[in-house]
């Protein structure tokens, strides 16, 4: 039998399914995965997230299919093979745009042509001879005419010149600021700046409702948008020499659901007597599925046979035209502060995965746990910056939040050769510190292979935590741990550097774990750090400003009973909440396990 994972990614969402040969045996659904809106980093990220939720451990060799809206080249998919490495099992990978397989399945022996209208809009045609090609599909400035995104375009500038009276007033003037919450058509110009292109694309249905309901302007940015992706179509019928009926595919949101798009598209098409409309009978993963027999052919933008050692993807070579040594101070500014944008979307790609390890951090300190870090090099002294930060932000005991170091307390300042290397003393450091079931163990690795890190996790699993690893590399979601933080940053502008992007998205993610494992766990009262030491003056004023905003009372007043409660703010709370002196107030804290929720 053969094993296959089939993958369709778009700018919205990604679909896939695993099969046995021709059937399929699971399926699932992810986030975006388009490499020219989020990168290509964050496109390898969603395929190995797939890969480590549909692929059994146990399969030993399995080939990736893609079908992958923005794979614009070559080189696009070659990048995307490349920062999947060695993924468990991964044997073969083939990569290619999200309409070839569209087009192949539904009609595989003959010539045909498919028209995409969604946010964007492409028309993908295919002789009798099996050649390809596309058209339009060139972005938002080049192209895209007969998309979502140009409808809502066309949309706005018909509401702008009716509000200057130099164009026919619409019902979109109200409808369109409405939709979005805003107050008037003037609220629409920062809006507009702002929003993403998927923002914009998503105003196409009011734009459509106007027109169904009649309003002139919106009926014609809806029919002119049909006509250009009409002009594409029958510019692509045309590349087809031979005189036989060619069947016509329509894709996309827009003419799935704007009846006027539809028609008027149809009608302007129907001048080529050739073309034959069709319905679509295979779709998403299953037309992917399709193209499994195909490894040689065109189709495919990339394919390649996996093996051998592949770097992590923060080694890669970063494709800076020219390197950052041949920047002046000006373009290297504006380069490193580029390669910043793939920091958040990292993050927001795992933002179920970290929403399940903080709930499991916070579930960790509830149970009288602790949070334990493990790294090396960078990764390490980050874990220790955000252990050594929780007692005074949070009030925590040192021993609560642990950072534990390759190489130990010299390696925070001094480079500690061999250190990350040495499974057999990250066993050792761990061990050293009688890790129990109700520790969540969080090993730190920007590439994920730390052997240090992975042999501490490995004994942390055995000893019944909660384990965790913190990457920027795609290619491991198949680690033996309970959760995997792979966070797609790609090739940093100093390949190998890790202190850059992997660095600033570790520190975020492990802000956001700590953060809200605390304030799941009782550290944070109503947004507050209610229970941080006051041990200066900035933050013994810090104290008093907080007790006067969560009591209501002046701030002489919460001075004087911060000063009775030893500045501990909870004391003070619930002096004031329930009027009892200090030896109450304590009481009913210590009863209460310092949870301030349920006392006050």
């Amino acid at each position: 039998m053969t094993w296959y994972l089939a993958v369709e990614g778009g700018g919205t969402r990604t679909v896939a399914g695993f099969y046995e040969d021709t059937r399929l045996v699971a399926k699932a659904t992810a986030g975006p995965s388009n490499p020219l809106a989020y990168g290509t980093a964050a496109t390898a990220g969603i395929l190995a997230e797939v890969a480590a939720r549909l692929v059994p451990c146990d399969i030993p060799d399995y080939t990736l299919l893609a079908g992958i809206s923005g794979v614009t080249s070559e080189e696009v998919a070659r990048d995307i093979s490349a920062q999947l490495g060695a993924m468990p099992g991964l044997a073969q990978v083939s990569i290619t745009t999200d309409l070839h397989p569209l087009l192949f399945s539904n009609a595989p022996d003959s010539p045909g042509v498919l028209a995409i209208a969604g946010t964007g809009a492409s028309v993908l045609v295919r002789s009798a001879h099996g050649g390809f090609r596309r058209l339009g599909g060139r972005g938002s400035l080049m192209g895209d005419e007969g998309g979502a995104y140009q409808i809502a375009v066309a949309a706005l500038r018909a509401v702008a010149q009716a509000e200057d009276g130099v164009g026919p007033a619409t019902t979109l003037q109200t409808c369109l600021p409405a939709v979005l919450g805003l107050p008037d058509v003037d609220a629409l110009v920062p809006w507009s700046l702002s929003a993403s292109k998927q923002a914009l694309a998503a105003l196409a249905k009011t734009v459509a409702e106007a027109a169904e309901a009649g309003d002139a302007p919106a009926r014609n940015c809806i029919t002119v948008q049909a006509e250009c992706l009409a002009r594409l179509t029958c510019a692509a019928c045309a590349t087809v020499p031979e005189d036989l009926p060619i069947p016509l595919f329509l894709q996309g949101g827009v003419v799935e659901h704007c009846p006027l798009f539809r028609e008027h598209y149809l009608a302007s098409v129907a001048a080529s007597s050739r073309l034959v409309p069709e319905p679509l009978r295979v779709r998403g993963h299953q037309a992917v599925l399709a193209l499994r027999g195909l490894t040689g052919s065109e189709v495919w933008c990339h394919h390649r046979t996996m093996g051998g050692d592949t770097l992590a993807p923060t080694e890669g070579q970063s494709n800076e035209v020219p390197p950052i040594d041949q920047l002046d101070a000006v373009a290297f500014v504006d380069t490193m502060i580029g390669h910043e944008e793939h920091v958040g979307r990292a993050l927001r790609q795992q933002a179920a995965v970290l929403a399940r390890v903080t709930g499991a951090a916070g579930e960790a300190l509830r149970a009288d746990g602790r949070i334990i870090y493990l790294g090396a090099g960078t990764s390490g002294r980050l874990g220790v910056l955000d252990a050594s930060e929780c007692p005074p932000t949070f009030g925590t005991a040192p021993e609560r939040v642990v950072g534990i170091m390759a190489g130990g307390d010299r390696a925070l300042r001094d480079s500690v050769e061999g250190a990350e290397d040495d499974r057999l003393q990250g066993v050792a450091d761990l061990k050293a510190i009688d890790p129990v079931s109700r520790d969540i163990v969080i090993g730190i690795a920007a590439s994920g292979t730390t052997p240090y890190v992975l042999a501490a996790l490995d004994f942390a699993r055995s000893q019944g935590c909660t384990t965790v690893l913190l990457c920027c590399n795609p290619q491991m979601g198949g680690a033996k741990v309970d959760h995997v933080i792979a966070l797609p940053t790609g090739p940093e502008a100093l390949p190998g550097s890790t202190r850059l992007n992997a660095g600033t998205v570790t520190k975020v993610a492990l802000n956001i774990i700590s953060t809200g494992a605390m304030a799941q766990s009782g550290y944070v009262y109503a947004g507050r750090m209610v229970k941080m030491n006051p041990s200066n003056t900035k933050l013994r004023a810090r104290a008093v400003r907080m007790v006067a905003v969560l009591t209501g009372k002046g701030e002489s007043h919460c001075e004087a009973l911060l000063h009775d409660a030893d500045y501990e703010i909870p004391i003070a709370l619930i002096m004031v909440k329930h009027d009892v002196d200090v030896e109450e107030a304590r009481h009913r804290y210590k009863k209460a396990r310092g949870q301030l929720n349920e006392i006050l």
